[in-house]
């Protein structure tokens, strides 16, 4: 089995895939929107009818932002230690595939531990309400 082709297809399958997550979860924040708000509300005439809706709206959004938004983080040392599972797994698996035979045996601890940096990682890339330690808390 040829390397290289191995290599390349999954940095192509990793490249599509990180772009189809951040399009899927890219939402632009709270602070962002509310400066947009703000740069419509300077364009609106003084008599509009919109005008006092949108303020409610703003002070609304940057409330939001204060209270909640502003807590929330991810885990850094949760994405990490994920990562390095998912990449022993790849390790795990490209040794049972380049040498074949009896060495298929790695692909059970290679799943085992893929699927353990696979939910490590969706449990600490999203932007909770989290503790000291990093532990989410909350809602």
């Amino acid at each position: 089995m040829d390397g290289n082709a191995i290599a390349t297809v999954v940095v192509a399958v990793a490249g599509v895939v990180g772009v189809l997550i951040e399009r899927r979860f890219r939402k632009p924040p709270s602070w962002e929107m509310a400066r947009l708000e703000l740069e419509i509300l300077s364009l609106l005439p003084d008599g509009s009818e919109v005008r006092s809706d949108l303020i409610k709206h703003v002070d609304a959004t940057i409330e939001t932002f204060i209270k909640v938004e502003s807590d929330k983080r991810r885990d850094p040392v949760g994405i990490v230690l994920a990562l390095v599972f998912m990449a022993a797994s790849a390790v795990l698996f490209y040794g049972a595939a380049e040498n074949g035979g009896a060495w298929w045996w790695l692909a059970a601890p290679a799943a085992f531990t893929g699927l353990f940096g696979v939910v490590g990682f969706i449990q600490s890339v999203r932007s909770l309400k989290r503790d000291t330690a990093g532990r989410a808390v909350g809602g």
